[in-house]
């Protein structure tokens, strides 16, 4: 019962509008299962608002895992996620949840 979360502490941010700009900036992150085998190692990426960005590569090469860092179910060990230049774990936990739901309910397949 005393022990701390390990995440940090929850966000305020809640705007009224969002550019919706994504930056993965040297991001590392490895499963608690795994902790000795990085996933991603140092990875740095944009999703620019109207453009169509894919994530490709072999199975197992942390696609998934970008999803799974974006959505917030885990955190990554080292760099930044920022969305419209703000760490996303400034935003609101059910604002930002909202959001990204959103924007994958009304992305065009």
């Amino acid at each position: 019962m005393d022990r701390e979360p390990a995440l940090p502490p929850p966000g305020t941010l809640a705007p009224k509008t969002l550019r919706g700009h994504i930056e993965f900036r040297d991001v590392t992150f490895c499963y608690p299962q795994r902790a000795d085998a990085p996933v991603l190692k140092k990875v740095s990426f944009e999703l620019r608002p109207g453009e169509i960005t894919a994530l490709v590569g072999a199975s197992g090469s942390g696609k998934t895992s970008c999803v799974c860092l974006l959505k917030r179910f885990y955190q990554p060990q080292s760099g930044q996620i920022l969305l419209d230049g703000r760490p996303i774990e400034e935003y609101e936990h059910r604002y930002y949840h909202k959001a990204v739901r959103e924007s994958n309910d009304n992305r065009s397949d």
